[in-house]
């Protein structure tokens, strides 16, 4: 073991600013550093006592480092909520509040991971819905967010322990191990460590550190190069801790007699009463990748150059001509006589071949056609962005929908496409 570290594994603390200090400070020609529960010092080896002040709490004996409060006469560790305004404010907070609540909480090991998770999963869901950082938040995302904030108050009354295993001195343990569990979920993946021990026929678990991100992929190939699949052991959902790290849903106990700083109730039981599951052989290396799809929307490109037109009459029936020629390509194709309408004496000099053809005038439909195509045209050379995001909405639920940018001259209307492909004004905000 590197003599850097026996401050962690004979004393049993957790990785805190104090101790990390004590391993950085240690070297050959310098005393240990010891974390001590004297308010606002760090006790020396050989007998001396040198006073380092930490950034303290003037209303409490609370020891603030590094966003982690430290109870230096009960010797446990806290965290303060957020207090912010998007925090405590009764209005919905704006995406830029959000997220200066949820990187207000400085959590380095992991221990609130099944609530700081929460908060990046909703982050996630913001940047998905497109929402903008001084829009406020709405629909869904809303009321995560009011769940989130309600978890406050449970956070707020942790207490851990600083030490893993209280005062049992560590000549007594007996045999020691590391468990970790881990969870992949749709929306976030993480994992979360344990010690177990035995000291005198009893067992004692302690949680060590956790981690959570959002989900984004994942690589088999690399877990399998790495570890054999032996080295897993299967375990149900209800019984698996970091089932709490992937999914969105009520916190664990996070009480120091909890499930989630204790480890899950069967560590305390003899292996031969873990769960068991065979495990299937591995008959793979291949790695699986995630595969992201982007919709995209193409707009109709302009095939007539509306410029030559002062009319727009003119325009109208020119567009409807073309339609009568697309129609009548596919009648001629069906076997069926084409319809044409009156040519001018100027067209007549033109036509080489003559077909047979029934004189139909233009019909309304096909000027109503004309007519919507040249709107068309016109709203995706003017909102070419707007009509993309309108579109995309047509296929969503309300609540799904992707908002226009606030640069929008359509941004303080309600538009939506109709079943002419028309973009039009519903209503004002």
């Amino acid at each position: 073991m590197p003599s850097s570290f026996p401050l962690v594994i004979q004393q049993q603390h957790r990785p805190s600013f104090t101790a990390i200090m004590s391993m950085t400070t240690t070297t050959a020609s310098t005393p240990k550093r010891k974390p001590s529960s004297e308010p606002g010092s760090l006790g020396v080896g050989g007998g001396s006592r040198e006073s380092i002040h930490l950034n303290q709490d003037k209303v409490t004996d609370y020891e603030r480092v590094l966003g982690i409060m430290w109870d230096t006469q009960n010797d446990v560790f806290s965290f303060a909520v957020p207090t912010n305004a998007a925090a405590t404010e009764a209005e919905p907070p704006k995406k830029r509040g959000v997220l200066s609540t949820v990187m207000s909480l400085f959590d380095p090991i992991g221990l609130l991971a099944p609530f700081t998770v929460l908060g990046k999963m909703l982050m996630q869901d913001l940047w998905r819905a497109g929402c903008d950082w001084d829009q406020r938040i709405d629909g869904e995302c809303l009321d995560k967010w009011r769940q989130w904030v309600a978890m406050f108050s449970l956070v707020e009354g942790v207490r851990i322990p600083r030490c893993n295993f209280g005062s049992t001195p560590s000549d007594r343990f007996g045999q020691i191990q590391l468990h970790i569990f881990s969870d992949a979920g749709e929306n976030a993946y993480g994992s979360v460590a344990y010690l177990r021990i035995c000291v005198d026929n009893n067992v004692k678990c302690s949680l060590v550190m956790a981690r959570s991100k959002p989900f984004v992929g994942f690589r088999i190939g690399e877990i399998l190069s790495l570890s054999k699949l032996t080295d897993w052991r299967y375990v149900p959902t209800k019984l698996n801790v970091a089932d709490s790290l992937t999914k969105w849903g009520r916190l664990p106990d996070l009480s120091s007699e909890g499930s989630w700083f204790r480890g899950p109730e069967f560590l305390y039981q003899q292996p031969s009463e873990w769960p068991q599951q065979n495990l299937p052989a591995a008959n793979t290396r291949t790695e699986i990748k995630a595969i992201h799809l982007f919709h995209g929307v193409e707009l109709p490109s302009c095939f007539i150059d509306v410029t030559r037109f002062s009319k727009w009459n003119v325009a109208v029936r020119t567009v409807a001509c073309i339609f009568r020629f697309i129609s009548n390509c596919r009648r001629r194709a069906a076997g069926k006589s084409i319809e044409a309408v009156l040519s001018t004496p100027k067209l007549k000099k033109l036509i080489k071949v003559e077909i047979p053809f029934v004189v139909v005038p233009l019909r309304q439909d096909e000027h109503r056609c004309a007519e919507n195509t040249l709107f068309r045209l016109a709203q995706s050379e003017s909102y070419s962005d707007e009509i993309k995001i309108l579109k995309k909405n047509a296929e969503l639920p309300f609540q799904n929908w992707f908002p226009l940018e606030k640069s929008s001259p359509l941004y303080k209307l309600v538009p939506l496409i109709d079943a002419d492909g028309l973009g039009m004004d519903f209503e004002r905000r």
